[in-house]
């Protein structure tokens, strides 16, 4: 029923591997990088980001890994990679400075528009293009009409000269391109984590190229950055030039601006200590740990499987049969990406039936909801209804408003706990 874990090292401490594992890297992969750099977390996580071959063979191991990251070559630095200007420092850390005086000049439904105001436009004559006669023919009658053509430069303005357009991206300063694609990645924690670590090797190796040559073709890439929005008008931002024949980005020499890449780290930074980035980081965690709950690979000996396989069943022989002819509760439960649930139940079958029926799909889940860490939530309701697993279990599902139908979802728990009803 379960998949036997492979390539454990043994006496590694559990602390990194969860450290690693947290960045978004597979367990096997965390392992694999940890013996091979003698258990330095930091260096692991370099070559868990870099050492694409390896990461390849190693997936041979698990069983569905997590994305492999960038496609770069990792070596150690030398003194002389590591030097940096005290000017180009100093102007990284003035653009951090500005963006700390003006909060609210960026974030969350506060665009920024540009100062320049666009122009009224008396009459739209200058926006013509050129002047046509088109046949149409409506039914049985052929009849001629005006068409014109105009330029999208200045018809906003032109018909709302009220209306102030914001400037393109491009348009913006460094600064702020490089602020509002760091904001717009804070949903998606690994293209934060891997970005932050590459632009941290290209700043401690400055000299050497391999840091600054990402494939746009490797899985890491694809999988981790390329859809992600804001990911690439970033890199674009610290100056990294796309070639289109090689299908790759490259940050040349002399486009290699140290107080770009100082700000770029900082404001990486900024975005993991936010709210939303840490929530997304504990979903991320949240659906790996179900995974491992489904496929048992959470359990390091075939005796705590066995044990398992038993607990399931029992569960399952208290689950009441399901209505016949499509009668009763229609139930449906998400648990994380990897299980959908569906199936009926009377009106009189209690909450605890449900939980049963969950139980037998991975034992775990029913700890996680009773000690607290998981969340079992009613979809139907608006807001967002969290029910009371622990108090609830001998109400209908009736009661708990689950008829004629009912839609679930387990996830984790929020560190202020939704209303329960």
């Amino acid at each position: 029923m379960f998949r036997k874990l492979k390539g454990l090292v043994q006496g590694k401490n559990e602390s990194q591997v969860k450290h690693l594992e947290d960045m978004g890297f597979d367990r096997i992969h965390a392992l694999n990088a940890l013996e091979a750099t003698g258990g330095n977390v930091g260096e692991a996580v370099n070559h868990l980001l870099t050492n694409h071959e390896a990461l390849t063979k190693a997936s041979v191991m698990t069983h569905d890994p997590l994305p492999n990251n960038l496609d770069l070559t990792v070596e150690r630095e030398t003194t002389g990679d590591r030097k940096v200007s005290a000017a180009s420092l100093r102007a990284g850390q003035a653009a951090v400075q500005r963006a700390t005086n003006a909060p609210n000049a960026f974030g969350s439904n506060k665009a920024v528009l540009s100062n320049k105001n666009s122009k009224a436009v008396k009459g739209t004559s200058h926006n013509l293009i050129q002047k046509q006669n088109v046949k149409k023919v409506h039914g049985d009658t052929l009849y001629e009409t005006n068409t014109m053509k105009y330029s999208t430069g200045n018809v906003i303005s032109g018909h709302h000269p009220g209306v102030k357009v914001p400037s393109k991206m491009t348009e913006k300063s460094k600064e702020e391109q490089i602020l509002r694609c760091s904001q717009r990645l804070a949903p998606y924690p690994l293209a934060v984590d891997t970005l932050l670590q590459a632009l941290i090797s290209i700043r401690d190796n400055p000299l050497n190229e391999k840091y600054r040559r990402i494939d746009m073709a490797s899985k890491g890439f694809v999988s981790v950055l390329r859809d992600k929005p804001g990911a690439l008008d970033l890199l674009k931002a610290m100056n990294f030039v796309e070639r289109s024949e090689k299908k790759d980005l490259v940050l040349t020499q002399a486009r290699n601006d140290p107080a770009l890449l100082y700000l770029g780290i900082s404001a990486l930074e900024q975005i993991r200590i936010g709210d939303e980035y840490k929530w997304n980081k504990v979903v991320i965690r949240f659906n790996r740990e179900v995974k491992h709950i489904l496929d048992g690979s959470n359990f390091s000996n075939q005796l705590l499987q066995d044990n398992e396989v038993l607990k399931r069943a029992s569960f399952l022989s208290k689950v009441p049969s399901e209505p016949a002819n499509g009668a009763g509760a229609l139930i449906q439960i998400n648990v994380g990406e990897d299980l959908s649930l569906s199936r009926r139940f009377d009106g009189d079958d209690t909450l605890q039936d449900v939980v049963h029926w969950i139980g037998a799909h991975g034992t775990m889940i029913i700890d996680k909801l009773l000690g607290g860490e998981w969340d079992l939530v009613d979809l139907n309701k608006y807001p967002v209804e969290s029910i009371d697993v622990t108090h609830k279990m001998d109400k209908t599902l009736q009661v708990i408003g689950c008829w004629p139908s009912g839609k679930l979802e387990i996830r984790p728990a929020r560190n202020e706990p939704a209303q329960k009803k």
